[in-house]
């Protein structure tokens, strides 16, 4: 887990990533017919917190086959502005904490087959963007390893 450090003005914590089964219970073995979520979070201290207020972060999660299957991003992007931390509001004080929710969609990773392990890791991928440019704000977290299982 990492973000980019930018001294004592911005620093971030996480991001974290946990599976949630469709009950919303952490589990990282999922029913390949049910699909689960990805609960992200990650939270920022220090004096530049205002400013991400006018930013929006794009959050993506990835699946790499452990072994036969395929590698491919899960769910489509969740974006989440800026000004959607808790505690809300420009003055809050710090940490700013954020959260987005991925869907792992029903049958999109096969659990069995001749070309599927039904293994997998994740990757998180949350990038952070000035009306509409990429800056420089960006965190990454590899991992869990799920497992898809058939019904």
């Amino acid at each position: 887990m990492s973000w980019d450090d930018f001294g004592n003005f911005l620093h971030g914590t996480g991001p974290t990533n946990t599976v949630l089964d469709p009950d919303l219970n952490p589990n990282n073995i999922l029913q390949e017919n049910l699909g689960g979520t990805c609960q992200m979070d990650w939270s920022f201290t220090g004096s530049a917190t205002q400013f991400l207020e006018q930013t929006t972060f794009t959050v993506n999660l990835y699946a790499e086959s452990i072994g036969p299957g395929p590698d491919v991003q899960v769910g489509p992007s969740v974006i989440v502005p800026g000004s959607a931390h808790t505690p809300p509001g420009l003055n809050a004080p710090p940490p700013w904490n954020y959260t987005a929710n991925v869907a792992i969609p029903p049958n999109s990773l096969p659990a069995t087959g001749p070309n599927a392990s039904g293994v997998y890791r994740l990757t998180t991928v949350i990038t952070n963007s000035i009306g509409g440019q990429r800056d420089q704000l960006a965190g990454f977290v590899d991992g869990p390893v799920i497992e898809m299982r058939s019904p």
